[in-house]
């Protein structure tokens, strides 16, 4: 059973939406934004060497590990989203698979990380994967850009299209098997983006992607009449979107064996 963090009012999300980001891989990999160094800097243990970024898609999350010199396996089940990534990161070592079943070996990587993706997995199944691959000190982490909602305009938008992805409905880190208690981080940032590429991006999102291609057009013409309606937006082409980049990390539980007297 889904269990995910993001929870969107009124909205029933179709069981197969975490698999409709393949068809449009290529405008994903556009228009998707990056993840702040500061959200890798709250979630990476220190002296990581080997992680796996899980439900990897076209490698957003991935291209700034391998850049911080890390080696990478990232993990994606969709095969288009995988061609993007293999072809984007050829650094990485790209592989089939899901966080309910990492092809990986066990105790062998120090991260276990998901960039947008743990809403999609079951987090049980996915908590005892982690602690099946995770070094005996390692860290499992998730990063989620949030639409930080408490701008009024972003409000809207996530109200138009049906978007989950709002600050505030972001929740502290839940108890995982197996692991201590979680740690939050949030950094605030912002995207620079065009109208146009706005609309873009909000294709890109589940709650829209998923509707019949008719809806999809009503949702975004009603985005681009707020776009044009609001005074201090239609003044300017350009936006600044903002974001709050929310993180959770777990270190595994280390239950010493007492010593028999």
């Amino acid at each position: 059973m889904r269990r995910p963090v993001l929870q969107t009012e009124g909205v029933t999300q179709p069981v197969d939406a975490s698999r409709s980001f393949g068809a449009m891989a290529d405008l994903y990999d556009r228009r998707r934004p990056t993840y702040p160094a500061a959200a890798l800097e709250a979630v990476l243990p220190v002296g990581a060497r080997r992680v796996v970024d899980v439900g990897a898609g076209t490698g957003k999350l991935t291209r700034l590990l391998v850049a911080r010199g890390l080696d990478v396996v990232a993990v994606e089940p969709d095969d288009r989203m995988r061609a993007v990534l293999a072809a984007a990161v050829p650094q990485a070592d790209v592989r089939a698979g899901t966080a309910e079943q990492l092809p990986l070996g066990p105790d062998e990587v120090d991260a276990v990380l998901f960039g947008q993706a743990w809403h999609w997995a079951d987090s049980d199944r996915a908590a005892q994967q982690a602690l099946r691959v995770l070094t005996r000190d390692g860290v499992l982490a998730m990063l989620w850009n949030l639409h930080d909602d408490r701008v009024s305009w972003v409000s809207e938008l996530n109200r138009l299209t049906g978007s989950g992805a709002a600050v505030t409905a972001f929740s502290d880190p839940p108890d995982l098997p197996g692991f201590g208690a979680g740690i939050r981080v949030d950094i605030p940032w912002q995207k620079s983006l065009r109208k146009a590429e706005l609309i873009d991006l909000a294709r890109t999102w589940s709650a829209v992607s998923t509707r019949p291609p008719p809806e999809q057009e009503q949702v975004l013409d009603g985005l681009k009449r707020m776009l044009d309606a609001d005074p201090q937006l239609s003044a300017h082409d350009l936006l600044e979107l903002p974001y709050v980049c929310g993180t959770h990390a777990y270190r595994r539980e280390h239950r010493e064996q007492e010593a028999v007297v």
